[in-house]
């Protein structure tokens, strides 16, 4: 009986010591409490944060860990990236445009016609998951759009990788890998609802967060997955801090966090 109440408190002062490990919890911050479903997050140059509250229609911005509001009207808006030149691109999700705003006045339709667009990235145009279409579009600068790939299961995200690999997040339980040509292979092992937030890890690899399970995962093209973050309520947004720690968003509990991998 002794050698066991021994080990345990061995154990203990270990999880105390170390509480980065598999037994402790992972180490962040909760910049904001009061998003209205976060969806998607970009900053810019300056390292500004934006976050799009889909549930309340608004883009928020957060700085000194305060929340304002700068946008509204906005059907459900979804995804957002910035361009080189500092605009802000804006998906929305309920009406389904895509929205350009130069830091002044209200935002204009950049494009129409598509099918719930979710996640954006920029990548010499733009780039969108067209949800309900089963398609990513490219969207030129002056408007033009182009399939670049089909058949995806609702994707809902989209990442580049520093090797120039394109990673698409799927709500259908798929996390897709587009090539040159547009053809796709799929990897999915143990994922269930992948979000809109996926974002690079480097090479051949990308972070994506598990709507469902509540977890952000390390993906890479070789299928092996590892969970570099659990305990989230229904995490949906995902970007990368300029230090390597992600910032997540959810919908469960209305957070922006820092977490650290």
């Amino acid at each position: 009986m002794k050698d066991k109440f021994l080990i345990c408190l061995v154990l203990f002062i270990l999880i105390l010591m170390n509480p980065d490990s598999s037994c402790g919890k992972e180490a962040e911050k909760i910049m904001a409490n009061d998003i209205n479903a976060p969806t998607g997050i970009a900053c810019d140059a300056k390292g500004t944060l934006y976050v799009s509250e889909w549930g309340a229609g608004c883009i928020a911005l957060i700085r000194d860990d305060k929340k304002s509001i700068i946008l509204d009207g906005i059907s459900s808006p979804a995804g957002l990236a910035f361009d080189e030149n500092g605009k802000l691109y804006i998906a929305g999700y309920g009406d389904g445009n895509i929205y350009v705003w130069d830091g002044t006045g209200k935002p204009e339709i950049f494009a129409t016609g598509l099918s719930a667009p979710t996640g954006l990235l920029w990548d010499n145009g733009l780039l969108v998951a067209n949800r309900n279409a089963g398609e990513v579009v490219k969207i030129e600068p002056q408007g033009a759009k182009k399939v670049i790939s089909r058949g995806h299961k609702l994707p809902v995200g989209i990442a580049r990788t520093e090797d120039g690999k394109l990673f698409v997040s799927c709500y259908g339980g798929t996390v897709d890998v587009i090539g040159p040509n547009g053809q796709t292979s799929s990897i999915s092992d143990g994922l269930s609802t992948p979000g809109v937030g996926i974002v690079s890890a480097g090479d051949n690899s990308v972070y994506v967060v598990d709507y469902a399970k509540g977890n952000i995962n390390l993906l890479g093209t070789d299928g092996v997955r590892k969970i570099v973050a659990g305990g989230l309520l229904s995490p949906v947004a995902l970007a990368k801090t300029r230090d390597g720690n992600l910032l997540v968003g959810c919908w469960g509990d209305g957070t922006l966090r820092i977490v650290k991998p």
